[in-house]
């Protein structure tokens, strides 16, 4: 197998799920940029994504891939630990919500509150909710030039609705969601 000439700006990027395994095995995607790849855990390329879907039948089920020791699925395409991150509005915060795990809050329902490390963090329309490989989510606020706190939303007295000592969240908090739904 031939190598292509080096990337241009003209030529269009490949998805490695549309080169079939065979077709694959003299690629290195740690060297072939012109071609996409997942993410491990740790944000790195795997330079070899084929190997997971090639153990169809195999008495293997998860197991870490041999190439970038990301958790994959025998039988299965190699899964993308690439992160995301989503701005939060006042049209998409139930969306927001249920993706990070979190709940609408505050008077017109237009915060996303989510728990972590013990404590609810909130997010207001502008800020971005960002989720790394792991799941760790992180608020940037929409005016992240300084990291000030945010004061949590006024909440009625009773069970459950004490607030946290800091009185909210700072930009670059980081937990793993899961709050109620």
């Amino acid at each position: 197998m031939t190598q292509p000439a080096p990337l241009t700006d003209e030529q269009p990027i490949r998805a490695w799920t549309d080169i079939d395994p065979k077709d694959a095995v003299s690629l290195n995607l740690a060297e072939r940029l012109d071609i996409t790849a997942p993410l491990n855990e740790n944000g790195e390329r795997c330079p070899w994504p084929w190997e997971p879907q090639q153990l169809v039948g195999a008495p293997m089920g998860q197991y870490r891939c041999g190439y970038c020791m990301a958790m994959v699925m025998a039988g299965m395409p190699h899964l993308d630990y690439s992160p995301e991150e989503r701005t939060l509005t006042r049209e998409n915060t139930a969306e927001v919500a249920e993706w990070c795990g979190g709940r609408r809050a505050g008077g017109a329902n237009e915060l996303v509150a989510f728990d972590q490390f013990g404590e609810t963090v909130y997010a207001r329309p502008g800020d971005t909710i960002h989720r790394d490989g792991f799941g760790e989510f992180t608020i940037r606020t929409a005016s992240s030039a300084s990291a000030r706190p945010v004061p949590a939303p006024e909440a009625p007295d009773g069970p459950g609705s004490a607030q946290t000592a800091a009185g909210g969240r700072t930009e670059g908090a980081t937990g793993t969601g899961g709050g109620e739904r």
